[in-house]
């Protein structure tokens, strides 16, 4: 399980601001919407991106304006769960 974790937040570095978080949101909606899904709820843990500085406000407004336009332009539906961790 830590090799998973270990893997899981490393990739984070790679999400900085609203826009990485937008893209990656799309790129995901593509590819369900290519997979002939049509309702999904992805999580998305926002410790990971709070704890290196990226604000709770620039990743929902990426994550927002990414449904917004999955749901227009994909004819899609989704929802997002927020994974919440402990310390």
């Amino acid at each position: 399980m830590e090799r998973f974790f270990q893997l899981y937040y490393g990739g984070f570095s790679v999400l900085r601001d609203e826009q990485d978080l937008y893209r990656l949101a799309m790129d995901y909606f593509r590819k369900a919407t290519d997979m002939n899904i049509r309702y999904y709820e992805p999580f998305f843990d926002p410790q990971g991106h709070t704890r290196r500085g990226v604000s709770f406000q620039a990743m929902m407004h990426g994550f927002r304006k990414a449904q917004s336009e999955a749901a227009t332009d994909l004819e899609v539906e989704q929802d997002l769960l927020m994974s919440v961790t402990s310390v």
